[in-house]
Formats: C-alpha cells, structure tokens, sequence
C-alpha cells in the first residue's frame, strides 16, 4: 500500500487545479480587483523561507538539481492549490492569501509551510512563510481577526512521523512581514467519533480520479456502523475503529433498488472500495478513507463534508 507521505505528494499533484491560463481575480463591480492575488499569481511566484535562498514557482512546481548526478531526488516545492484562505492580514483593507506549500528533498520527510501572498505597488509578493511540520494532516484552514487558523492531526509525543493522532488548533499572525504563532491548543486525540454528525461526498475515487458525475456518492459515520448512498441504492456496514486512524470493516450490504445499468458499475466498486477500508485520515480539509484488497490494489477515497443547508427564511 502507498505509504501517507506518497500519497500526500501525489494528491498535492493531481488535485492542484492551478489557474495558469490566466488571471481570475476578485470581482468588484464587473472589474476585477488588483489588489488581491489571484491563483495564477501564486502559483508564478517566487517564495522565500524555505529552502537557503527564494525560489519561483511555475504552474506551481519548483524543481531544483538532483543531489547527484543522475539522482532521482531533488527539492522540490508545490502549492497545495485545493486549499488556500483570503481575508486581510496586513491591516490595509484588501484580502491576502494564506497559502500552503509541500516541501520535498527525497527520503521519507515531506514538509509542510504556510505562506502570506499579498499585492504591493500592484505587484504579488510573499511577505511570510513558516514550517508547519513534517507530514501534519490539514483539516481545515482559514482567516479570522486578522489570524491565519488552522486544525491539523500532528505528530503526537508517541507518534511515528508517518501517522500523527493528536488534534491541534493552531494559529498564526503577520508582524513585520514575519508570521508568528499566536495561538495554540491540542484538543486531544485522533478519533473516528469526530467525522459523526456529517455527512461526507466523494470527490476522488483514488488519486487523480475524479468521483463520476452521473452519481452523487456519500458516507455518513454512526455509532459503530457506516451507511450512505453509491449513487442510486444505500449501504451500510458495521465499522471498529482498533486504533486512531485504524479501522475493521464488517461486510457490506445494500438496498436492491433496480437502478441505470450505467450506475450499476459505479455502485459495484464503490460498495468495493468501501468494504476494505483500512485507515482514515485528513488531507487539505479532505477526508481520505485508504482501502486494500487481499490481493495488494490499493487506494484512497477523498471526501468533503456536504455543507450545511441554509435555513429558510
């Protein structure tokens, strides 16, 4: 199976989405907003405060030299474009972009920062960038009272670098053009309880698949057991968490509702993929559910929580 941190660099890859075809700025009015960055500018532009001197993106990726000659490693730093945050940090009115940035230089570590882009004489610039930590799972991110927060599962005092289980809500401000860290909590320890209450969509059926359009796919976590729909019938099984992140799935069953023959497939490795998950963990406000079949195929599914349906008026 993949190790988390491969799975990590793949995902950053494939889900990027970076706006390279042009600029897609603000709205304001009809015209749009110089003042705020746009994803074409973040993902052209040049960081500092990672590796020993700035470097420059382009279409997001930076590649350095290869350590050796004919070495496959090399550093390399990617914008994590799936999740990013704007609202103003710098006091001047006009919204900034926290950005999230995966540093790798071969071997098993892959590094994650958080950087401020804001526009200054009309131009981007990169005024901060910080060490997150060495494979965190980001769960969540976004600006408030001039703050950049963020919850994150973290390696934890016992924890292996490959499988953090404790539950941080950390934030982060801009002073002189430096971020520091001014808030900082651990809310205790990874567990399947916290995905209750919510209900999941699929978005990627493994990296660098998209969830198939023709059916909405979904997963809700209950006390001990797990239902949800594969596009046309429902299903549910009997889930044991035996260690945070670590799971035992019971056998799967569903509706036998007659359903599209073009659904029927879509259901059938759903329902597959479903009844083998083995770990859960979280990648860029992401719930990754990572299944394996007896006879080594492997994968992870990428779900996002349904937002909550607005009230009526």
């Amino acid at each position: 199976m993949l190790s988390k941190i491969a799975l990590i660099i793949l995902t950053v890859s494939l889900l990027a989405g970076f706006g390279c075809g042009g600029d897609d700025g603000s709205e304001s009015g009809g015209q749009k907003n110089p003042a705020v960055p746009t994803t074409n500018q973040i993902a052209n532009l040049t960081y500092s405060g990672v590796f020993d001197s700035p470097v420059t993106l382009s279409r997001g990726r930076y590649e350095g030299t290869p350590f050796a000659p004919e070495s496959a490693s090399r550093p390399t730093l990617e914008w994590a474009a799936s999740l990013f945050a704007l609202g103003d940090l710098t006091g001047d009115g006009d919204d900034d972009a926290a950005v999230l940035l995966v540093e790798s230089s071969g071997g098993s570590g892959t590094r994650l920062y958080l950087a401020v882009v804001t526009i200054r004489d009309g131009e981007p610039v990169n005024v901060g960038t910080v060490l997150i930590g060495d494979r965190p799972q980001v769960r969540s991110l976004k600006i408030a009272d001039a703050n950049i927060w963020m919850d994150l599962v973290e390696q934890g005092p016992d924890d292996a670098a490959c499988c953090p289980t404790q539950l941080a809500r950390k934030a982060w401000r801009l002073q002189n053009d430096t971020l520091t860290e001014s808030a900082s909590q651990i809310e205790g320890t990874l567990s399947i309880e916290m995905l209750l209450g919510t209900e999941w969509v699929l978005t990627h059926t493994n990296i660098g698949e998209p969830a198939p359009p023709e059916a909405e796919i979904t997963m809700e976590f209950l006390e001990g057991k797990i239902t949800g729909s594969s596009g046309c019938n429902n299903y549910f099984a009997i889930i044991e968490e035996t260690s945070p992140g670590n799971v035992r799935m019971g056998p799967l069953a569903s509706t036998r509702k007659a359903c599209p023959e073009e659904l029927e497939q879509i259901e059938y490795f759903h329902r597959l993929r479903a009844s083998r998950v083995k770990t859960y963990w979280f990648f860029l406000g992401r719930l990754a559910l990572s299944w394996r079949s007896p006879d080594g195929w492997n994968g992870t599914m990428l779900f996002v929580p349904r937002p909550p349906t607005p009230a009526a008026p």
